[in-house]
């Protein structure tokens, strides 16, 4: 999986497909193509082009599994911190250390080197998810103040629509300070009731639920607990006599 579109050979867009991974995040992927890549062997560096590679614009680097390296016919060998990778005739094209508990591989290649240089520029899309669904004038202040480097930024405005942008633009009314309207004008007019649960821990007395009746009149607030959620119209009837006794008078 790579989050870098522009890396990609014959690139085609593909149903999009969810990722799941060990912590539990998800990712996306999108399209799918094949990628060249090259391969650290000492001093110089070797060429393997990858089949079959997701794009998956919300990964932070490049990832390549094992079974994708023997699939293109290359051997792998581990041995003393070392990863080695032969081609089908035995010869090594790859070798490389491992580097804080990864092998990992800096395909920044020299400008002498036959390796041509990988095209850095970042469309305003694949930064938007990258940097955590940001506007596109967030992105452009940051790299006008030089805190995004290593990429240069294409004038493409355009963002696709993602459920994330959306929920997280999603707003409610402000709580009034004051009641505003017409109040309850006796004790039973009104009654705000909550039930909730189930608790984790129950109570001493094996309660795992509690449901709460608020006179809008008085705001006085009665609390049941209750070891069953069934138990809530019990309660109810409890409350109402309660009210009856107190004020005289029945839920309206």
């Amino acid at each position: 999986m790579t989050p870098y579109k522009q890396a990609l050979v014959n690139y085609a867009a593909i149903v999009p497909k969810l990722i799941n991974v060990v912590n539990q995040h998800t990712f996306h992927t999108v399209g799918c193509s094949n990628l060249p890549i090259c391969v650290p062997n000492g001093v110089k560096f070797s060429n393997i082009t990858l089949h079959g590679i997701l794009y998956t614009p919300d990964i932070a680097q490049t990832l390549v599994s094992i079974g994708l390296i023997d699939e293109t016919r290359y051997n792998m060998t581990f041995m003393d911190s070392t990863c080695s990778i032969c081609n089908a005739a035995c010869k090594i094209v790859g070798h490389f250390p491992k580097r804080e508990r990864l092998y990992r591989v800096d395909t920044h290649c020299n400008d002498n080197s036959s390796i041509s240089s990988m095209d850095t520029s970042l469309s305003m899309a694949d930064a938007h998810c990258h940097l955590g669904h940001i506007s596109p004038d967030a992105i452009n202040q940051l790299c006008k103040n030089g805190l995004i480097t290593g990429h240069t930024l294409s004038h493409n405005m355009e963002i696709s629509t993602y459920h994330s942008c959306a929920y997280t633009k999603l707003t409610c009314k402000t709580i009034a300070k004051e009641i505003i309207g017409k109040g309850a004008d006796s004790p039973g007019a009104e009654i705000h009731t909550d039930l909730w649960g189930a608790s984790p821990v129950k109570s001493l007395g094996g309660k795992q639920y509690y449901i709460s009746f608020t006179n809008k009149k008085t705001c006085y607030m009665c609390v049941y607990l209750l070891a069953l959620k069934s138990e809530g119209f019990r309660a109810y009837l409890s409350f109402e006599a309660w009210l009856k006794t107190q004020h005289g008078t029945k839920i309206k």
